[in-house]
């Protein structure tokens, strides 16, 4: 797959493009190989593909946000799967996003499934489930929902114990977190990460 850097006019048809890709990129458009342009707008594409016996002309326009398209070969880059979906969604290749997947059951398969190709740490809550995926993925915990526990432990309490039982003491921790965190919402995410080794880690090590 190529994707043709810049906007394009997208009032080229099949012979159009398929010019431009032989005349300006230099390559084979009767090749197994999918070829991507963006308009003006950048709120919608062309693809050309080669199917053995003729040429498929694809188009798709957003209703809603633009294509987060490479403006020059400076911006290109070499991407996978995952943020090639991205890309066709609207969505950026290099910020994190928030993406719902829909199953109609909760077993292991279904996690398993939607998080094959995907490498890093998986922010969940405690549900089994998340812990029999592959060795690349690192599971981390939720402290909303740990907040949520020790908050129902303080209220299972009588009133006399809960300042002094261990829940209290959890909670206590929780809320300097989120206070914490709150007072850096607005920075980037190195300086948040910085600053998170800075001020929460000593929280975490107490």
């Amino acid at each position: 797959m190529y994707i043709a850097c810049g906007y394009t006019d997208l009032r080229r048809g099949i012979d159009g493009l398929a010019n431009l890709v032989q005349q300006q990129f230099q390559l084979d458009p009767f090749s197994n190989t999918l070829f991507l342009f963006c308009g003006r707008h950048r709120d919608r594409i062309k693809g050309l593909y080669w199917e053995g016996n003729g040429f498929i002309l694809l188009y798709k326009r957003l209703e809603s946000g633009s294509y987060q398209w490479p403006r020059n070969r400076a911006e290109a880059r070499e991407i996978n799967w995952q943020q090639y979906r991205w890309l066709m969604e609207g969505l950026s290749t290099d910020r994190p996003i928030v993406l719902y997947d829909y199953q109609p059951g909760r077993g292991a398969c279904c996690p398993q499934a939607f998080l094959k190709d995907f490498k890093g740490y998986l922010h969940t809550d405690g549900y089994f489930v998340y812990h029999d995926l592959p060795e690349e993925i690192t599971v981390v915990g939720c402290w909303a929902h740990a907040r949520r526990k020790f908050d129902e432990a303080m209220k299972s309490l009588p009133k006399g114990k809960a300042k002094d039982s261990s829940a209290h003491q959890g909670l206590a921790y929780c809320n300097l977190l989120f206070k914490i965190e709150e007072g850096l919402k607005d920075l980037s995410p190195q300086e948040r990460y910085d600053q998170r080794l800075k001020q929460a880690k000593p929280v975490l090590d107490a």
